[in-house]
């Protein structure tokens, strides 16, 4: 070993030693396909959940937040087997699942924050991790595993402090909290009720946030914001461009441009001759600056991927009629936040299955969701419609002198046309 690499070992280098087979060109050239791309395209962009955060980003994912907490006051019931519910009734009580009694009486967080972290967190990481307190007793047989108990406290995590531990075979063996001033604690596996959202590309290793498929959009609305931004700055203080119809000498020209330079603010400049002084400002247009398609357009996507509108939103648009506000909101309850509602009280409800397997077997406890969806418009609409036009049938029938038991029965579709009966006293 030379003197080269003692030096570079004692200061804890590494040497890298050239084989024969290197190439020369792939030696020489630092930055060529052999490197990552240096700078994102517009295929791959760059975009932090914290930038995601801001914005109309942020108002999508408050609003989704909000309405599935309120859901979940309101629109959450306990399923049991018909003998247990039995046996509450004799009682004058309701079964209640032991998860949502813990959610209801917690004294570290509210129902609304319980429901409402959750959705905000699945909607930026398309992960939470959320921590169950069980009690673990040893078993009385040695070579019998832990008897897990009850929960007795749910905490409210923060999946990005969280970190899986995985073991030689890929499985996760427990988790790690690390907080930023230096904190932490390990999870075990047991303890940690894992939502996460499918990442159909690699279903095992990572997840897939509502913000993964809105990135493009967001990114491209906040450099428009940027874009505006710059173009108000630099038209404050935009400068212009005085010219004159004729070439002076270097002497009139040094003393033209020191009038200009001199003159205040409301007093005249005097040309010699007409069109001798020209002005031409540097100003940007700022209908042009707005870039209002681009956002338009960026806009429209994120409110398809998020399942929300500019009703939902509370942006006010002419057009927009009660009937189409109701569908729209209908719409965004039954297509969006009852399911994402569901995903979360789902892996509550696995959890429970695999965890207590025997008390769910006596049970039968199981968390749903009642349908969120009040009323169908359109279809109330043509049922209102279609009651009307069979009174007015009705009553054209009994005055034109037919029974009204039988004109009842004609309005409804019962007899056919044939079958009318006449009124004897009507007809008189």
């Amino acid at each position: 070993m030379g003197l080269k690499e003692k030096i570079i070992n004692a200061l804890g280098g590494t040497v890298s030693n050239k084989t024969a087979n290197s190439a020369f060109g792939n030696d020489f050239l630092k930055y060529g396909n052999r490197q990552p791309v240096l700078n994102p395209e517009w295929s791959d962009v760059r975009i932090s959940d914290e930038d995601m955060y801001k914005g109309y980003g942020y108002a999508v994912i408050q609003k989704r937040g909000n309405k599935v907490a309120t859901l979940a006051k309101t629109n959450l019931t306990t399923w049991a087997k018909p003998e247990i519910v039995d046996e509450f009734q004799k009682r004058n009580e309701t079964p209640i699942h032991p998860y949502l009694k813990l959610i209801e009486d917690s004294k570290k967080f509210t129902e609304k924050q319980f429901y409402k972290n959750i959705s905000i967190y699945l909607d930026l990481a398309g992960v939470y991790y959320l921590g169950a307190v069980r009690v673990r007793r040893k078993s009385s047989v040695p070579t019998l595993p832990d008897i897990i108990t009850d929960v007795k406290e749910f905490v409210l995590l923060n999946p990005y402090e969280i970190r899986r531990v995985v073991n030689k075979d890929g499985e996760v063996a427990g988790y790690i909290e690390r907080k930023k001033d230096g904190r932490y604690r390990e999870w075990p596996k047991d303890m940690i009720i894992e939502m996460k959202e499918l990442n159909p590309f690699d279903p095992e290793k990572s997840q897939w946030a509502m913000t993964d498929a809105a990135k493009e959009a967001v990114y491209t609305i906040t450099k428009t914001a940027d874009y505006t931004r710059q173009s108000l700055n630099g038209n404050i203080d935009a400068p212009g461009i005085i010219t004159t119809d004729v070439i002076l000498p270097d002497e009139d020209f040094a003393n033209f441009k020191q009038r200009v330079l001199d003159h205040r603010q409301g007093e005249p400049l005097f040309g010699n001759g007409s069109g001798a002084i020209k002005w031409d400002s540097m100003q940007v247009d700022l209908d042009k600056a707005a870039l209002m398609d681009i956002n338009e357009i960026n806009r429209t996507t994120l409110f398809a991927v998020s399942g929300t509108s500019k009703t939902a939103l509370g942006i006010e648009q002419s057009g927009t009629t009660r009937d189409t506000a109701n569908v729209q909101r209908e719409l965004l309850m039954s297509d969006t936040i009852q399911p994402r509602l569901e995903d979360i009280i789902d892996f509550l409800n696995l959890d429970y299955k695999k965890t207590y397997p025997k008390e769910y077997e006596q049970t039968g406890y199981y968390i749903e969701v009642v349908s969120a969806v009040g009323k169908d418009y359109a279809t109330e609409k043509a049922a209102t419609e279609s009651r009307q036009a069979q009174f007015e049938l009705y009553k054209t029938i009994a005055d034109a002198g037919y029974t009204d038991e039988s004109a009842k029965q004609y309005a409804t579709g019962d007899i056919e046309l044939t079958d009318l009966e006449e009124d004897e006293e009507k007809m008189a």
